[in-house]
């Protein structure tokens, strides 16, 4: 666990620098299946969220092509899709649901 730690904050340290910016909001290790394909088990991934939506796809893009040493190797997943449908998954939205403010 602290060996995760370390790594979540060394790669959030290198975005933010290579950003130019303070970028990353949060990073957390969590685990879950793949979004493509048919593999059923949970594998840990690292999940950052961004201060700004428009940050994502420059952040992808320089993990992409493994411009951030301490994840080089690393494979990007779902930076393709869209802020507010990205948002709806996490707070379990559908479309045409009832949302209750309040």
């Amino acid at each position: 666990v602290e060996a995760a730690g370390e790594l979540i904050r060394r790669a959030s340290e290198e975005l933010n620098g290579r950003l130019g910016q303070l970028a990353v909001h949060q990073a957390i290790l969590v685990r879950g299946r793949r979004f493509y394909g048919l593999d059923r088990r949970r594998r840990p991934f690292l999940r950052f969220t961004f201060l700004s939506p428009q940050l994502t796809k420059r952040a992808a893009a320089l993990l992409h092509t493994g411009q951030v040493r301490s994840l080089a190797g690393c494979r990007v997943y779902e930076a393709h899709v869209p802020w507010t449908l990205q948002f709806m998954m996490e707070h379990n939205l559908t479309g045409m649901g009832t949302v209750r403010v309040g």
